[in-house]
């Protein structure tokens, strides 16, 4: 199950790790800000994993990332700043090794939260806060109603 990425211009890189790049884009038809995570294309499985994550179990919860869509870019094609995502009829996959795998979920403008928190000086209120969020997300992974439909918490994390 592929939930077709719509087009987005790639417009900041947020961060870069050994097989992915995330960069800040821009929804085209919305002007909306998202975040597309490319996988190289030797980390298919990363991408099939994630993409099963966010796609077959329908995770829905404030305190979680919701995924847009995924996608594909042509590995040939020079992807950067301004390169607009995902290619055109590319939903058929022949050599894995020709594509970049992308995924698309909600934009977070702090960042990712070990950022934030290497960056930044919080209060002990905020602390709490941010505990608390965790919390609600661990305990929607670990409610029935998210894994009456086979998933299970251990998948995530």
């Amino acid at each position: 199950l592929i939930l077709r990425m719509p087009k987005a211009r790639l417009d900041d890189i947020i961060s870069r790790a050994t097989a992915t790049t995330i960069y800040k884009a821009t929804l085209l038809k919305l002007s909306y800000p998202v975040a597309v995570k490319v996988y190289n294309s030797h980390d298919v499985e990363g991408w099939n994993r994630e993409c099963n994550i966010y796609l077959n179990y329908k995770i829905l919860h404030d305190n979680i990332l919701s995924c847009k869509g995924a996608g594909l870019a042509k590995t040939g094609k020079k992807m950067g700043l301004g390169s607009i995502v995902p290619d055109n009829s590319l939903y058929c996959l022949k050599k894995t090794s020709m594509f970049n795998f992308l995924l698309m979920i909600d934009y977070h403008p702090t960042g990712s939260l070990d950022g934030f928190l290497l960056n930044n000086l919080i209060k002990v209120s905020d602390v709490i806060r941010i505990i608390t969020d965790i919390c609600r997300g661990l305990e929607y992974l670990h409610s029935s109603s998210c894994g009456s439909n086979g998933f299970k918490p251990v998948i995530v994390h």
